[in-house]
């Protein structure tokens, strides 16, 4: 550790020498970082989704980014074998980023299996499954002219 840029002021700051200290030692600990891998479902029989549902990030500190990160995310199911209908909890596994600065905790999400005939809505990284559900879509086109008397 260095220590610099210390200054000595003030009337009689001339009558005085300043000799910058040496010989510091400093302990600086990694701040935490905490990567959470996002809830993701699928259809039953359906593959799994490369890299599912990403992930998310919290801990940055001084306005710094994934940028700083080093390795790249990766996100294996630990359970892949498994293609049963269910949620299962804590399965999706995130690692892979590497950091001098930061000491990175990895949190496991959730993977939904999704029977056949059921709806999944996903808005803003949320899953919704809504029943089971027997879908009939209907498409009806009006066509209206508009007249001006």
């Amino acid at each position: 550790v260095t220590v610099g840029g210390n200054v000595i002021s003030g009337a009689s700051a001339g009558n005085y020498t300043l000799s910058q200290p040496t010989g510091l030692t400093a302990n600086i600990t990694q701040a935490t970082l905490t990567v959470t891998a996002r809830a993701d479902s699928k259809f039953v029989t359906q593959s799994d989704n490369y890299g599912f549902n990403g992930a998310t990030i919290s801990g940055f500190v001084g306005g710094q980014t994934a940028s700083v990160l080093g390795g790249y995310l990766m996100i294996n199911r630990s359970n892949y074998l498994q293609n049963n209908a269910a949620t299962y909890t804590g399965v999706l596994q995130p690692s892979g980023y590497i950091s001098s600065n930061y000491n990175i905790n990895y949190v496991a999400g959730d993977y939904t299996i999704v029977p056949a005939q059921t709806l999944i809505i996903k808005v803003a990284n949320t899953t919704t499954i809504v029943g089971v559900l027997k879908l009939r879509v209907y498409c009806i086109l009006r066509f209206v002219k508009l007249y001006k008397d």
